[in-house]
């Protein structure tokens, strides 16, 4: 399809030479047809190329909520070693923070 809209622009291209040397109204006319025609095809060839990659983005968006992050987890990447002490010191154990909260407790008592 891309072939035969660049085809069709220089068919345009040729009407529009000979519409301009002999003023004629038709030629130019058939030009501009060639011209959308041309237009057309490439639209056509995006769309179509679009929907066959599955690059669709104008779906609808599937009902309910939005999907965000976890609130409060933040992944900091960590050499092995470093997370070995923390695993080791109990830092790392339990999921909702109290480990991190507990560790401070026993620090200053």
């Amino acid at each position: 399809m891309i072939f035969a809209s660049i085809g069709l622009l220089v068919v345009a291209g040729g009407l529009l030479t000979a519409g301009i040397a002999k003023s004629s109204t038709g030629f130019l006319a058939l030009s501009l047809v060639c011209t959308g025609a041309a237009g057309t095809l490439l639209i056509v060839a995006y769309a179509a190329a679009r929907g066959a990659t599955g690059l669709n983005t104008n779906r609808a968006a599937p009902a309910g909520a939005v999907p965000g992050p976890d609130a409060g987890v933040v992944y900091i990447p960590v050499p092995a070693e470093q997370a070995a002490k923390l695993l080791a010191n109990g830092a790392l154990g339990k999921q909702d923070g109290s480990a991190k909260r507990g560790a401070a407790s026993r620090r200053s008592g």
